[in-house]
């Protein structure tokens, strides 16, 4: 398949017109150290919540082991058949 075959989605133009005057646009220092800024901010937020995940895996994975031991030590009872009449 040539590059002339391929189907590309239709573009918005609206949307590559803003992109284009955006990339024209030049940044201070300034500005750049902010962006920069606000990305590490939202890392850093993005692992606090990582790291919350992790730690609500761990205890459900201690729980799921406590469930687990319980369930093998109990002896299974056994429940009669319920037959139609």
């Amino acid at each position: 398949m040539t590059t002339n075959e391929r189907h590309y989605p239709p573009r918005n133009k609206k949307l590559s017109l803003k992109f284009k005057s955006r990339m024209k646009e030049r940044y201070t220092k300034e500005q750049l150290e902010q962006i920069i800024y606000y990305q590490l901010e939202h890392i850093n937020a993005l692992n606090d919540l990582v790291q919350a995940i992790k730690d609500q895996n761990e205890l459900i994975e201690q729980v799921n082991k406590r469930l687990k031991k319980k369930l093998l030590n109990e002896k299974l009872k056994l429940y009669p058949k319920l037959t139609r009449k």
